[in-house]
């Protein structure tokens, strides 16, 4: 199982190094706008804005927090955008280790080895595991190097809990969709259920704050259990470590029963 965890990270090396510099990158622009954020008028702005357009303040996030590194981190970086790299970095990941190894064969001539489907399971949850410890530890990295360049402290406790939360929320997804893809084996299915887990996640979270009829869906979002804002208030939430841990495990173990007895391709 531990040389099948070598030998994916191998194989993924492109797709973690292009992810991790992507990340970090970003993650440094970020920094590098804050100053630009902080004086830049937008609480006053949001203020005036008529109720009709409500709405735009889950897509701009907590304006009134801006004027410090952890509310912008928070509220700019880790609640808005993060959520919507994590829904791409774990479809393209999670398809990629499940149905396109099956459609390009590789995944029956990994069977055929003396290794059992728990372990190949297994091995190549490992990686995605793996693999997000890399990408994430990138984008702490480039936080710390925007910090840098524009003489900026960050609180180190703000930045491991979000850090964390993040960590965690990745696994979450990329272990769902890798699951999902063991479970069905089929390509289109897998991106499409994908798709709709993080687009409809993000979308829901972005506007249950201003549309009143979502409300009682909200909890239906993974991001909802990722509230970077109040994680800077009142640190990580039991809860939804609780959630997201849950989430993780019930979709490995319903993939370990289908997997163990699904004809592969």
């Amino acid at each position: 199982m531990f040389n099948l965890l070598r030998k994916t990270i191998y194989d993924k090396r492109v797709f973690i190094i292009g992810w991790s510099v992507g990340l970090a990158f970003f993650a440094f622009l970020m920094i590098l706008f804050f100053p630009a954020f902080k004086d830049s008028g937008l609480e006053q702005l949001m203020a005036a804005l008529p109720p009709e357009l409500k709405a735009l303040k889950g897509l701009i996030g907590d304006v009134n927090a801006l004027s410090t590194t952890s509310g912008y981190l928070a509220g700019q970086f880790f609640d808005i955008r993060m959520p919507m790299f994590i829904s791409v970095f774990a479809v393209i990941l999670a398809v990629g280790l499940s149905v396109k190894d099956e459609d390009d064969g590789y995944m029956r001539t990994l069977l055929a080895l003396p290794l059992s489907r728990i372990k190949v399971l297994f091995g190549k949850l490992l990686a995605i595991v793996a693999i997000c410890v890399f990408t994430n530890l990138a984008m702490v990295a480039g936080l710390y190097l925007g910090a840098i360049a524009v003489n900026v402290s960050l609180d180190i406790m703000v930045v491991l809990n979000l850090s964390l939360v993040n960590l965690l929320l990745s696994v979450c997804m990329t272990a769902l969709v890798y699951s999902i893809g063991l479970i069905t084996g089929k390509r289109g299915i897998t991106m499409a259920l994908g798709v709709i887990i993080g687009a409809g996640s993000f979308l829901l979270t972005t506007f249950v704050k201003s549309v009143d009829w979502l409300k009682p869906y909200e909890n239906v979002s993974l991001f909802h259990y990722f509230p970077a804002t109040d994680i800077v208030k009142n640190g990580i939430s039991l809860m939804d470590i609780v959630v997201l841990s849950s989430v993780i495990l019930v979709s490995i173990a319903v993939a370990v029963i289908f997997f163990r007895r699904r004809d592969v391709r």
